[in-house]
């Protein structure tokens, strides 16, 4: 993930998982427009070079509930890749506060989608946690108990928005 590694001509040798959902997506609807979040201004500095030739996309160097709280748009879709794989309590219960905040302030639009990643993730079950959603343990039956459905069931969840 150095940024010197960076090269838009040859991604082999990048990190894939070092911040690329923002460059994929970028290239896949270059017409959209996008707000990246991350609470570390290196990891927003490193998206700002992978995506150095794009001009749609907002960098926030915020919390997730920060930037929930107090954003004044409504999203097609809200990318949620919260924390950490280990300690999992901290970050499922982070996820669930993200969640909160999503249906209370009503941030997707209708038939908008929520992609969370990493939830068949095996870190915590192999670190004793008895949960198969990992760090979405929380958050998937809270958006599923208030008028999501699930629309696919993988290693990422995506939710439809009802």
């Amino acid at each position: 993930n150095n940024s010197k590694y960076w090269d838009n001509n040859c991604m082999d040798k990048w990190d894939w998982s070092a911040g690329c959902f923002t460059k994929i997506f970028s290239n896949s609807f270059p017409d959209s427009k996008i707000s990246t979040v991350d609470i570390s201004k290196e990891h927003i500095n490193r998206c700002k070079i992978m995506n150095s030739d794009k001009n749609n996309i907002k960098y926030n160097v915020s919390s997730s509930e920060t930037f929930l709280k107090n954003t004044d748009k409504k999203f097609d879709l809200i990318y949620l890749d919260t924390g950490d794989m280990w300690p999992i309590e901290h970050t499922a219960k982070l996820q669930l506060r993200e969640a909160k905040i999503i249906i209370e302030r009503n941030l997707l639009k209708d038939k908008g989608l929520i992609l969370i990643d990493d939830v068949r993730n095996p870190t915590s079950l192999k670190k004793g946690d008895t949960s198969v959603l990992g760090k979405a343990k929380y958050s998937i039956p809270y958006f599923l108990n208030n008028g999501y459905l699930k629309i696919m069931d993988e290693y990422q969840v995506i939710l439809k928005k009802k």
